[in-house]
């Protein structure tokens, strides 16, 4: 008798749990939320699409991902387009709202489809919006909304919102790929860039040959060692011309003008041994000042030799100074004019430069300018007075 009343227990509660499970399926399906009850107040809203895909009612409503309500209802509904002159049908989604927690500003909030996974049903998506800093909506059953507001929507979710995006986005891409394959890829322009890759190769083997120092044919061996040369000529040209003016010419400047200060100073003790005979006695000035014309005379005489002299000097040496001055300096312009072609223009080395010359003076035949400088030496004619 136990064992009978057992088993009975055991298949009516069978029975019971699978009634249970079947009853709660069929309200899944038919979008009736056996719990709804339990959960107390709860506002209503409504949003339209022009396409629901998957979403049905009893569809979860959620926030950041967060379920805050359920999909109450969808029905077809007659709404002006855009143009405001024609009618189109869409679907009215009603939903409602039960997370006491929440809050929402209906002038920026909006709702939009998206799906869980790529093959998982749609659901509501509601984005609360936003609102000023340090100010906070209150929250969703003090806000005092109405049932039934409409709430803005947004389309182009879902994984077939992305593939109508990226679709065009993926033939404009296609489409210039065939394009950069069929005129920029072709064989002709393979070929020509290989062979532009060959030329600039070898170019630059040749480049590196011409800049190497250790070549006997390059650049610096045939070209800056040379520069390097003349330049340490130049400069070793500067310093004797320079030792040559100040070891010579101007010492033997300052002998004669230390004679003439020592005339100078003799002049001026006589000036003053006059003054000192003046004061002693009137006669003996006579003789002094005869004396004095005299010294004077001897004193202006020697000025005019130490004048002619100086000037004999540099009247000598000036021609031939101011030319050497005037050909290092032309050397050393055109040296340092030359390397900063090369360094522009590497290729002035192989082509050379038809740029002329604008420092360029007059020669006579003797390679020596026609001015600045004494004539060239000529036969005198006996008969030639």
């Amino acid at each position: 008798m136990a064992e009978y009343r057992k088993s009975e227990l055991i298949s009516g509660t069978f029975i019971l749990v699978s009634i249970a499970v079947f009853g709660l399926f069929a309200f899944k399906v038919g979008g009736f939320d056996p719990f709804g009850a339990l959960r107390g107040r709860s506002v209503s809203f409504r949003a339209f699409f022009t396409d629901v895909k998957t979403l049905d009612v009893g569809a979860k409503v959620t926030v950041g991902g967060r379920a805050v309500g359920t999909c109450t209802g969808l029905s077809f509904t007659s709404r002006p387009t855009a143009e405001g002159n024609r009618v189109r049908q869409i679907v009215r989604v009603d939903f409602e709202l039960y997370d006491a927690t929440l809050t929402i500003d209906l002038d920026t909030a909006y709702v939009a489809l998206a799906q869980d996974g790529f093959l998982g049903p749609h659901h509501l998506r509601l984005d609360p919006g936003t609102w000023p800093k340090g100010e906070t909506p209150p929250a969703l059953f003090e806000a005092g909304f109405k049932q039934g507001q409409v709430i803005k929507t947004r389309t182009g979710t879902g994984l077939e919102g992305v593939l109508e995006t990226v679709q065009p986005m993926l033939g404009n891409l296609s489409s210039l790929i065939a394009k950069i394959d069929n005129q920029v890829l072709s064989t002709s322009n393979l070929d020509t860039t290989d062979k532009l890759l060959q030329e600039l190769t070898e170019a630059s083997t040749s480049l590196r040959e011409l800049l190497d120092r250790k070549q006997p044919t390059g650049i610096w061996s045939s070209l800056v060692e040379p520069v390097q040369k003349l330049v340490t000529n130049l400069d070793a040209s500067i310093e004797e011309v320079k030792g040559q003016f100040v070891g010579v010419t101007l010492v033997r400047a300052n002998e004669l003008l230390s004679k003439g200060n020592g005339l100078v100073d003799s002049a001026n003790k006589t000036v003053a041994d006059l003054d000192s005979l003046i004061a002693d006695n009137h006669p003996r000035v006579t003789a002094t000042l005869d004396n004095l014309i005299a010294v004077t005379g001897d004193l202006k005489k020697q000025l005019a030799d130490i004048e002619s002299a100086v000037t004999g000097v540099v009247d000598d040496n000036r021609a031939e100074l101011a030319e050497s001055i005037r050909r290092l300096r032309r050397t050393m312009f055109q040296a340092e004019l030359a390397m900063r072609k090369i360094r522009a223009n590497p290729a002035y080395l192989l082509f050379g430069d038809s740029e002329p010359d604008l420092e360029e003076k007059t020669m006579d035949l003797s390679g020596i300018r026609r001015s600045g400088r004494a004539r060239p030496y000529e036969q005198r004619d006996e008969k030639d007075k």
